[in-house]
């Protein structure tokens, strides 16, 4: 976690605009006031128009656009190895909109078709950062298009809550316990070794 938080501290340097931390590093923080245990990457969403200006990030990190998320990585470190490719091409077929509520027969016959044209080989290593893009929707809820289920209330990101931990002031959004329970369930603040997004 401690290459991942350096890692935060440069992407911090070149981001315009709000953005917050968020998955298991915002629950860890907020539930446990530390990271979670085992977890291997950082997620964060930009809001609104953030955006990353690359010409601030130093030469040991880089980007690569990686089916949903944008990834930024520290480069000299190994490179990434999905457990298994095909499954992982599978969730990406799985997540977009046009295929929400497709069986699996549906959604095997069309990654089966497009696998070969648009697999994604990976070129960042395993320091990565995952990066999200929330914009104001109809319903005046911030989501991102491949994530509906996971959105902030306009209440949430009004404001920014920093939360210090490893010399560092992480962003977060407010409204916390309620940000919690409505992405990882009422239980949210019970440790859950077995969890599975």
């Amino acid at each position: 976690m401690d290459d991942l938080l350096d890692l935060l501290k440069d992407l911090d340097k070149a981001i315009v605009g709000k953005y917050f931390v968020w998955g298991g590093l915002m629950l860890g923080l907020h539930r446990d006031g530390k990271p979670i245990d085992g977890d291997n990457d950082i997620d964060i969403v930009l809001v609104d128009d953030a955006y990353i200006d690359y010409s601030k990030l130093p030469e040991s990190v880089g980007s690569q656009k990686y089916y949903m998320q944008e990834k930024i990585y520290r480069r000299g470190y190994p490179t990434f190895k999905p457990k298994n490719k095909w499954t992982e091409y599978i969730s990406y077929i799985r997540m977009l909109p046009e295929n929400l509520g497709m069986n699996r027969c549906q959604i095997l016959k069309i990654a089966s078709k497009s696998y070969s044209d648009e697999y994604i080989k990976p070129e960042f290593s395993n320091i990565y950062i995952d990066v999200d893009y929330l914009k104001l929707d109809k319903d005046s809820q911030y989501k991102n298009k491949y994530f509906p289920k996971c959105y902030l209330k306009e209440k949430e990101i009004k404001s920014i809550q920093y939360v210090e931990y490893a010399s560092m002031h992480i962003p977060m959004p407010t409204y916390l316990d309620d940000v919690c329970e409505r992405h990882y369930g009422e239980t949210w603040n019970i440790p859950d070794a077995n969890w599975k997004y």
